[in-house]
């Protein structure tokens, strides 16, 4: 279970960093 939640945090991160760094570019 814990290895599980911790991929998912990364995943997650990931995708919010994505985000960011679209955002940077758009602006």
């Amino acid at each position: 279970m814990a290895v599980n939640y911790g991929s998912k945090r990364v995943v997650v991160g990931a995708h919010y960093g994505l985000r960011d760094w679209l955002a940077q570019r758009i602006t």
